[in-house]
């Protein structure tokens, strides 16, 4: 996502090269590192910073995708298309398709095991590791599923066209649909 926002500044006439990918993916693993090993006295802090800034950006997004699209005069997909449209555009077959696309969801509310793993670290961790794992699983749930039904319901029905994007991600097609005019 960080190399879609390049490109989205450059209205999409920039696409990343492998090798620039490799670095990015390399300066990342080398900065969590430095951040691990140096400043792990406020990583707690950096912990909060990071689940505040999360939570702010899936209300903006929430917020502005909805927007956007009523700016530019668009309208707001049906709940029977959120909800009841399934388009399988792999080579796989539809139930194959289906059950995959709960692999992301199953991953991301299934990581709740990182409370576990700091119950050494946590006071009255018989408290704080359950609430941690309740906490985890209900936001991740909860902003998940209105995140993802916002975005179906502003995403042009031209699903081919969304995919074929040179941006790299999908949430950056979406985001650029709604807010750049060259790019429509």
């Amino acid at each position: 996502m960080l190399l879609s926002v390049v490109s989205l500044a450059h209205d999409g006439n920039w696409t990343a090269s492998r090798p620039v990918v490799y670095g990015t993916y390399v300066a990342c693993v080398v900065v969590h590192g430095v951040i691990a090993t140096f400043f792990g006295r406020i990583m707690p802090k950096i912990q909060s910073a990071c689940i505040v800034s999360n939570v702010g950006l899936v209300l903006a997004t929430v917020l502005a995708l909805p927007i956007g699209k009523a700016i530019r005069g668009g309208h707001i997909n049906s709940g029977a298309y959120i909800f009841g449209h399934l388009e399988n555009l792999t080579t796989w077959p539809q139930g194959w398709a289906f059950m995959m696309a709960w692999l992301s969801p199953i991953w991301t509310i299934g990581a709740f095991d990182s409370c576990v793993h700091m119950s050494e670290e946590a006071t009255h961790a018989a408290r704080a590791v359950p609430l941690g794992i309740i906490w985890s699983a209900g936001l991740c749930g909860a902003l998940g599923f209105i995140s993802l039904a916002v975005i179906a319901s502003v995403i042009d029905v031209n699903l081919d066209g969304v995919l074929s994007t040179n941006l790299g991600q999908l949430m950056a097609q979406v985001c650029m649909y709604k807010y750049h005019n060259s790019s429509c």
